[in-house]
């Protein structure tokens, strides 16, 4: 999951700067304002009085990087700005798009209007790069797990950090003082106050759900994000169950377990003479050949750990002449019927 961020503009401030009319005024944002990686931004500003008509706009980075210049109706880009910029030629506004971390830096504004007043100003773009652990995350119960959080440039000091599970109950609150953990994560929690990543331990299934973080800098960018966890118990090593019908059944215990079978080295699937159930969890054979031997195995599996039973073998039973054994049976029956009937047989 990706994390989310708001660009942090807590105020403006209002400047009068060098303009050869001496009303003509520029607002900007405070510095800096803050995007994120591949994001958009737009650099808004005002001017007073917003009647005026501009002639001219031209946006450097850094002093040195042309952006745009704008004369009259002719608008033109710098290089690397073409289709990833946009100038509104009314208010003189600059938008970005796409951005990357090569955009952060000090943008400066020239603006020149038809009645021959001019002002300039500049504001501080900190673009940010930052990520979470991929969710879903899954841990295994009595284990431990790290929502790890990375944000660039790695020179970012965080002045709050706080984790919540399921939006309402808080698993850690930091505001730059003492951290506060929320009941059940007393000692079983570690916040890191340099990256925002949260660590738990002794995992107990209850530990599953969603977290969400937020996380404020000490310049005033704000990023929230959220994780799923799953905590699930480690599968038991299976057992194989027979019964007279030749249906094997793999028991084992476990969170979100699933099963194959394998005869030998190859996996077990259905055929004329095989049946898996739905679930797999029993495999029945209805005519049992040489081939049938064995070894049977039930290898069962989730996402945090995996387990094989013993091998089992049919032995005996993949050898025995079963059209043999089913004549005998047949006469066997034909003659305790006679034997019922008192030794007579009712003729036609």
């Amino acid at each position: 999951m990706a994390l989310q961020m708001k660009a942090a503009i807590c105020a403006v401030l209002s400047l009068t700067l060098f303009s050869c009319c001496s009303s003509l005024t520029l607002t900007i944002p405070t510095s800096p304002v803050f995007g994120r990686v591949g994001g958009d931004v737009t650099l808004n500003f005002s001017l007073n009085p917003s009647n005026v008509v501009l002639q001219a706009v031209t946006w450097r980075l850094n002093s040195t990087n042309n952006v745009v210049t704008c004369v009259g109706a002719a608008v033109s880009y710098g290089q690397g700005y073409e289709g990833r910029a946009n100038l509104n030629a009314m208010t003189g506004s600059l938008s970005l798009f796409r951005l990357t971390l090569r955009d952060s830096g000090l943008y400066s504004v020239s603006i020149l209007t038809t009645e021959g007043g001019s002002v300039s100003g500049s504001v501080t773009l900190q673009v940010l790069d930052y990520s979470i652990t991929p969710s879903p995350i899954f841990g295994q119960s009595s284990d431990n797990v790290t929502f790890d959080v990375s944000i660039k440039p790695t020179n970012m000091v965080l002045q709050a950090v706080t984790w919540t599970v399921n939006i309402t109950n808080n698993a850690v609150i930091w505001t730059g003082g003492a951290i506060s953990y929320g009941q059940g994560y007393e000692g079983r929690a570690h916040l890191n106050t340099m990256t925002g990543s949260l660590s738990l331990f002794r995992l107990t299934l209850s530990d599953s759900g969603q977290y969400n973080v937020t996380i404020i800098t000490t310049g005033g960018a704000s990023m929230t994000g959220n994780i799923t966890l799953k905590v699930l118990d480690p599968v038991a090593v299976p057992k194989i169950q027979f019964n007279d019908a030749v249906t094997l059944s793999c028991m084992a215990s476990g969170s979100d377990v699933s099963y194959q079978w394998f005869n030998g080295s190859s996996e077990v699937l259905d055929t004329e003479r095989i049946l898996l159930s739905v679930d797999r969890k029993t495999l029945m054979i209805s005519r049992v050949v040489r081939s049938d031997d064995g070894p049977f195995y039930c290898y069962v599996y989730n996402n945090v750990s995996n387990s094989t039973s013993k091998p089992f073998n049919l032995g005996w039973l993949s050898v025995l002449p079963w059209g043999w054994l089913a004549n005998v049976f047949l006469n066997l029956c034909a003659k305790v019927a006679y034997w019922g009937a008192g030794g007579r047989v009712k003729s036609d």
